[in-house]
């Protein structure tokens, strides 16, 4: 799954898009405008202690935390930004379920409401951040339906509303961690894509992408931890094994009941050629989640079996690697970002295996239409014409 992987968590999955201008104002600039709290005083201990219970995954916990501070401040979208990120989490842990996603999509709907409002009565920073979020979320909404163009314009709102949220009061820094993640995620995707999103947004940059991530990193109050993650793994992407290995590590300990982050981990493991390292992780990952009588830690099943099989390839052991992807696949199945992709690497360790029949069904089942990935009906069909032959589909 290495860079086409769908990595999840809060700050990651909220950064769908991009930024439409410079931040106004150098960081640690005094503020244009009078900086509320982020929340009402009356939940600031309870948004802080649902961000622990969602960053542990601790899901049922933080929801029931979320509703709670919507019943407190029901006029401020914070409370329905952090319900509808919850269902995003759970929904990338324990698979796609209708419930999650009518979760996410109304408390969206739900923040931007009040956000809106709120900010026809007065001007605030951290609404307009918490309003631009929820505008992100709907646009992974309409993304994930096939609206396309709703989506890019949901993304140009949302990522204005950020900016401003930042321009106005740079002290707003979590707004650095969305905006630092779709400039340096969005600078490594193909020219074309690249050109597109700065005729209709703004380019990509590498350079100011990361130095924003790392200040959201020192300072953010929300999702430092996200920006780290994202740091991590910009450090993989551009070969800093070292610096990648050492964030990773540090990410694993603080939240150790984060499987993401595990992944997270084993995979730079992997970019660095540890292989060892990576399968012992990866082992051990997969002994603690099968332990956790937690949905969302049983969800992440399929994604450590998955990984497990890349790893595998990694050690050329392809008939464990097809072990590996076989599992992912049949326990992938509310996951359908992880299963097709199971199925394609089946049929890879098959055709490496010299079982060319078998290797065409899996090629077949992965051009299924619940599988969205144009990349992954691609690859399925190549293969399914001729042999895979070795060939780097990363």
């Amino acid at each position: 799954m290495h860079r086409h992987a769908r990595y999840t968590h809060l700050g990651i999955a909220a950064a769908l898009a991009a930024l439409l201008a410079p931040a106004a104002g150098a960081y640690g600039a005094a503020d244009a405008v009078a900086v509320q709290p982020p929340v009402p005083p009356a939940v600031v201990a309870p948004v802080e202690s649902g961000f622990r219970q969602l960053r542990n995954l601790d899901l049922t916990a933080a929801e029931a935390t979320f509703r709670s501070v919507i019943s407190l401040s029901s006029n401020h979208p914070a409370g329905y930004v952090c319900l509808a990120l919850t269902a995003l989490v759970r929904v990338m842990s324990v698979g796609t379920t209708p419930d999650d996603e009518r979760l996410c999509a109304q408390a969206a709907a739900d923040a931007v409401r009040t956000g809106m409002d709120s900010l026809r009565r007065a001007d605030d920073p951290w609404v307009r951040f918490f309003l631009g979020m929820a505008l992100l979320l709907q646009a992974r909404t309409c993304s994930d339906q096939g609206r396309t163009l709703e989506a890019l314009q949901l993304v140009k709102r949302g990522l204005l509303h950020i900016e401003r949220a930042h321009a106005d009061a740079p002290r707003v820094t979590d707004a650095l961690a969305v905006l630092g993640a779709y400039q340096y995620f969005a600078s490594h995707l193909p020219w074309y894509v690249r050109t597109l999103a700065a005729f209709l947004v703004l380019p990509p940059d590498r350079e100011q992408g990361r130095e924003r991530l790392e200040q959201a990193a020192a300072n953010a109050r929300y999702c430092a931890a996200e920006a780290r993650a994202a740091l991590t793994t910009a450090a993989w992407w551009d070969s800093d094994a070292e610096h990648a290995l050492g964030a990773a590590a540090a990410l694993t300990n603080a939240f150790p009941a984060n499987y993401h982050f595990a992944l997270l981990a084993q995979h730079v493991m992997l970019g660095a050629r540890r292989t060892g390292d990576a399968l012992a992780a990866a082992t051990h990952t997969l002994a603690v989640i099968q332990r956790d009588d937690r949905p969302a830690a049983y969800g992440m099943i399929a994604d450590q079996q998955y990984m497990l099989g890349l790893i595998r390839i990694a050690q050329t052991n392809y008939q464990a690697a097809l072990t590996h992807f076989g599992i992912a696949a049949t326990v992938g199945r509310n996951k359908p970002w992880i299963q097709g992709w199971a199925l394609l690497r089946q049929g890879m360790m098959h055709d490496v295996l010299g079982r060319r029949e078998a290797a065409r069904q899996c090629y077949a089942a992965a051009c299924g239409p619940e599988y969205r990935s144009e990349r992954l009906r691609q690859f399925a069909r190549a293969f399914g014409a001729r042999p895979y032959a070795g060939e780097a589909i990363e």
